[in-house]
């Protein structure tokens, strides 16, 4: 999820419109900032988020923060221009803390990951995983704190240390060319194992594979086709997260619950839109949520009624 970002006042929408485009993109944004939303200040709603990369010898690593009714939260620079931003309640405190994950490189030190709270103390650097390895940061112990793991395609690999340095688990689940798919499937407040396999035309396809993380299988349900783009979370409150994708052609939203049971087909969005997942009323249920690529704007539905929650432009448009 790589995009640029519009820096807000709080004030209200800024609108590209009055804007030279090419001299926005130089003050405002530019490709490789990445969406993170979260709830950073600990109101139980999810606030507009993106990450600026920056460049080498520039400013760089820069949260860009605004609550989803358009107030400025604040913007803070942590991190490098290729580190990964993994955000996350690594401390407990209900609020998410600015995090990154620093890759690094074959046979030097890798795998940093470099965590601030969101009032700008440092918590933790600690090294935790491989170059090659995918971040996959959440609570597997069910204690309230995001937990440090990474996914290795090459094995399967779940690798995961708690976020005050003890080792929690090493178990394979998974093939090179699935797509990590962790959430709390079964609601008992710790994170599962998961994966959703894309497939291929003609086959099986779409098939969420979820282990819990003491290693007992939890299900192999298939759902979605190779083109949709997963977006697992919990649509009906019910504390379970429920097997969702998002369709590009359409625009549709396809989800089932853990059960198996069909819960809704609603078409929200458009081909270029990025899907995110986020809670902007607090209910905790999981909205349909799209960012335009095209204007920066994000759009959000209830899942309960389908009735329009945020409008909002935060982020500078990609396809110009």
């Amino acid at each position: 999820m790589h995009y640029p970002q519009c820096r807000g006042t709080g004030a209200g929408d800024l609108s590209l419109s009055n804007l030279d485009r090419q001299g926005a993109q130089m003050l405002y944004g530019h490709p490789g900032d990445v969406l993170v939303p979260s709830d950073y200040d600990g109101d139980g709603v999810t606030d507009l988020a993106v990450w600026r990369s920056g460049v080498p010898g520039g400013a760089s690593g820069c949260w860009k923060v605004m609550r989803a009714d358009g107030r400025f939260l604040f913007d803070k620079c942590w991190g490098d221009p290729t580190d990964i931003p993994v955000p996350g309640d690594y401390d407990g405190d209900g609020t998410a803390d600015l995090a990154v994950w620093r890759p690094g490189v074959w046979g030097g030190a890798s795998g940093g990951w470099k965590v601030m709270r969101s009032d700008g103390r440092f918590l933790f650097d600690i090294n935790w995983g491989d170059p090659s390895d995918i971040p996959v940061p959440a609570d597997y112990d069910g204690d309230g704190k995001t937990d440090l793991g990474v996914w290795r395609p090459s094995s399967g690999g779940w690798k995961v240390m708690r976020s005050d340095g003890r080792f929690l688990f090493d178990i394979n689940w998974g093939v090179p060319s699935d797509v990590p798919v962790p959430a709390d499937y079964d609601g008992d407040g710790k994170t599962d194992l998961a994966v959703w396999r894309p497939g291929v035309w003609g086959g099986a396809s779409g098939c969420w594979k979820a282990m819990r993380s003491d290693g007992r299988f939890l299900f192999d349900k298939c759902w979605g086709d190779p083109t949709d783009i997963p977006v697992a979370g919990d649509y009906d409150g019910d504390g379970k997260a429920d097997l969702g994708v998002w369709r590009p052609a359409s625009g549709g939203w396809k989800v089932m619950r853990s059960d198996g049971r069909f819960l809704f087909d609603i078409n929200w969005g458009i081909s270029y839109d990025q899907p995110v997942r986020a809670d902007f009323d607090g209910d905790r249920r999981q909205e349909l949520t799209v960012w335009r690529r095209t204007d920066g704007y994000w759009h959000a539905l209830r899942s309960t009624d389908g009735t329009y929650l945020v409008r909002q432009q935060w982020g500078i448009p990609t396809l110009l």
